[in-house]
């Protein structure tokens, strides 16, 4: 679609998009018809959206591009792009229902028909998922949504080792080895679990605002007892980054083990202290030969405050022959103890990335004019580091955002003040003064927001996306089915803005009543239609819940009992068989044997599964054959689970299993026996402050020592609004009644 030309057109496209809700628009175009007028200008107007949260950066670049469509992947909403490495693009999502923010590594669909790119991405994250460690950035899910492969990997808030050098220059001793001993921790880990790296740079270490410091990008990785038979099949035999890359990885890649992370490391232990790798100049071709027959400059003729002991340590990090480099990350962690004794500061602000309001980032209120975003022409490409060998990388981390086009070094403290990581501690300190930064280059990634340190960033300036998703997935022959069309251009799409508006109020209402009546006016010509002619009747599609072609029916209840009352089963399984959203399950037997069941998303939307017997007794629901969880909500919402005894029998691992999104769910005076894991296992699981999930009146009987009553587990998304009172654990001593 062409670029907008007005703002009533970039509104229009922006809503389109969905990438922000049709009444939060209408409610902010309102403000500023209420303050000073909407701007004419589709530039200025975005920029404006950005700086008040309602866009991102990157989505205000691709609409005012005329680009509105796939703004999601998956069940995630795409808020920036973070970059772009050898495997594909990453981009900053958040989860559509739970809004947590993740990085998605999308593979473009030219490689997804090369047999060799999509095998090495899901070896990628075969490898990730192989790996659970603070230092390791973790991956949570793979997926497919038509022809996007895509990678769901944890986001970390912080800054890559590259841009951060690239910014405050040469890196102080201590800092540096704070650095590189995190990293090695997470080595020592990948070493143990008999994972390779093979591709440790500045690139791919990042430190998070915490000053934690994670690896990343295992799309290299391959298990070290294994034949490696992906990337010999495809004959790649040099895998890796030249600058960083060990001699007998130039050679074959398919041997090497942790010692050539080891010595990769210590190029990049070299980098953090000098500003540039160790053979900076040359082609490819050079730097490999370099790295297996010449030593680098040493760093002694960058700066004389680095001791001896931390220059033997990469010496020995970096010996040509892997025999005598450290044997595994540990001994490298052991050596770096002492230097590491002392604790530092996390980075600074002025030395991580700005978000955008609208991706999580905060922004200081306006001091000024709003300079507009200024789209980038179609078809600019990202640089790429032209030191890579078979899988380029771009040097722009994939989990941070652009960095700005110019920053100098911050200012030092105050004197007595406590030196900040990002700052020049004093000389009496032995450290090294880092020199002012270099402004990235032509080669850098261009910059969306151009903050000026922690003062407001009042201009916004292009970023070089490019034709992005054009790259990733070829657009659909339709955006809408023909049969949904009319209804859709009838009373979807808003009324775009006849002219922008002024600061005089009586314009302003007389644009909205304009506007109002439109659109009661198109909403009773749709309804007229759809009431008139049966024929177009037939032809919307049912809505969601709903059976089959019908509306949804009245709920219904169905009863568990011996005989012969109408809608009666015999067992509970059937009664799930028959039982749609909203209907009740009323249990009248004293005893149920049966197997574990799993219910059905929106089959069993707000089912209410309730003990109903004659003497108030409860009635026992018992396993009859092994399972996971004897009742396993599965992302169900909405569920009522009242008066009844689940008896696992010792044969399945938890009682009630809760996944997902649950709003509404409710456990009610339920006695819970002989689970061999928990009672009740909250897995990632979510209610909201409206519907909280509830558990009341619970009564948890734990009868073995590794046995839990309630376990809140958050492997990939916190457990949230979930109110728990009137629970009694008992049993053994051993036992634990809550594991958070």
């Amino acid at each position: 679609m062409p670029a907008p030309t007005t703002a009533a057109e970039f509104i229009d496209l922006v809503l389109k998009s969905g990438v922000v809700e049709e009444p939060r628009v209408r409610q902010y175009l309102k403000k500023l018809a209420e303050g000073g007028g909407i701007p004419s200008e589709p530039a200025r107007l975005a920029g404006l959206m950005v700086h008040d949260g309602l866009l991102t950066y990157f989505q205000a670049e691709q609409i005012l591009q005329g680009k509105y469509k796939r703004f999601t992947i998956g069940k995630y909403k795409v808020l920036e792009k973070l970059g772009s490495g050898g495997m594909g693009q990453v981009f900053l999502c958040e989860h559509l229902l739970m809004r947590r923010r993740v990085a998605i590594k999308v593979l473009p669909t030219s490689k997804a028909q090369d047999p060799a790119g999509l095998e090495r991405f899901y070896r990628e994250a075969r490898a990730i998922a192989a790996v659970d460690h603070p230092n390791l950035v973790r991956a949570y899910d793979i997926d497919q949504a038509d022809n996007l492969h895509f990678l769901v990997m944890e986001y970390v808030d912080g800054v890559s080792l590259q841009e951060l050098v690239k910014k405050v220059g040469p890196l102080p001793v201590l800092r540096a080895c704070h650095y590189i001993y995190g990293a090695a921790v997470g080595l020592q880990h990948v070493h143990e679990i008999g994972l390779v790296h093979r591709d440790i740079k500045p690139g791919n270490i990042l430190v998070d605002r915490n000053g934690l410091v994670k690896i990343l990008d295992l799309g290299l990785a391959r298990f070290f007892h294994d034949a490696d038979e992906l990337t010999k099949k495809y004959d790649e035999n040099i895998l890796g980054t030249a600058d960083y890359l060990s001699p007998e990885q130039a050679i074959d890649s398919h041997t090497v083990d942790i010692r050539a992370d080891i010595y990769s490391l210590g190029a990049t232990f070299y980098y953090l202290l000098t500003g540039q790798p160790p053979f900076p100049e040359g082609t490819v071709t050079q730097k490999l030969i370099w790295h297996q027959t010449r030593e680098p400059k040493p760093i002694t003729a960058f700066r004389s405050d680095v001791p001896p002991e931390i220059l033997a340590i990469i010496d020995k990090m970096m010996k040509k022959n892997p025999a005598h480099r450290y044997q595994t990350p540990a001994e490298l962690m052991r050596d770096l103890a002492p230097f590491v004794s002392v604790p530092i500061p996390p980075p600074s602000e002025q030395e991580l990335p700005a978000l955008s309001r609208a991706a999580g980032g905060v922004r200081p209120p306006p001091a000024g004019p709003i300079t507009p975003i200024t789209p980038t022409a179609p078809g600019v490409a990202i640089t790429h580091d032209s030191s890579s060998v078979t899988t380029p990388a771009s040097g722009h981390p994939i989990v941070t955002a652009a960095p700005p086009a110019a920053v100098t070094t911050p200012p030092p403290p105050p004197v007595g003040s406590v030196p900040h990581a990002g700052s020049a501690p004093p000389a009496s300190a032995g450290e090294h003064n880092p020199p002012q930064a270099v402004v990235p280059t032509a080669a850098s990634p261009a910059t969306i927001y151009a903050p000026t340190g922690i003062s407001e960033a009042n201009h916004l300036t292009q970023v070089a996306t490019g034709n992005v998703w054009e790259n990733l997935l070829p657009a659909p022959a339709s955006d809408m089915p023909a049969a949904a069309s009319t209804v859709q251009k009838d009373s979807e799409q808003p009324a775009p803005l006849a002219r922008p508006a002024r600061a005089s109020s009586r314009r302003s209402w007389r644009v909205q009543s304009l506007l109002l009546a439109l659109l009661l006016l198109l909403a009773a010509g749709a309804t007229a239609t759809f009431l008139l002619f049966p024929s177009f009747r037939s032809s919307v599609p049912p809505s969601p819940g709903s059976k089959g072609e019908t509306p949804a029916e009245t709920p219904r209840t169905w009863i568990v009992a011996r005989s012969g009352e109408a809608n009666t089963l015999a067992t509970i399984r059937e009664a799930l068989a028959k039982a749609g959203p909203g209907d009740t399950i009323l249990i009248r037997l004293p005893a149920c044997n049966e197997p574990p069941v799993r219910l059905q998303r929106e089959r069993h939307k707000n089912l209410t599964i309730r003990g109903d017997l004659a003497n108030r007794a409860l009635p026992v629901w018992e396993a009859s054959a092994r399972g996971g969880a004897l009742l396993d909500l599965a992302g169900t919402a909405g569920v009522r689970v009242q008066n009844i005894i689940l008896d696992g029998a010792d044969q399945v691992s938890n009682g009630i299993l809760l996944t997902g999104f649950l709003p509404g769910v409710l456990l009610e005076n339920v006695v819970i026996q002989r689970c061999s894991l928990a009672a009740i296992r909250c897995q990632n699981v979510a209610g909201t402050v409206e519907q909280p999930i509830q558990m009341r009146q619970l009564r948890l009987i734990l009868n073995q020592p590794s046995q839990i009553g309630l376990h809140l587990a958050a492997i990939n998304v916190d457990n949230q609004h979930i109110h728990v009172t009137d629970m009694r654990v008992e049993g053994s001593n051993s036992a634990v009644g809550v594991r958070i």
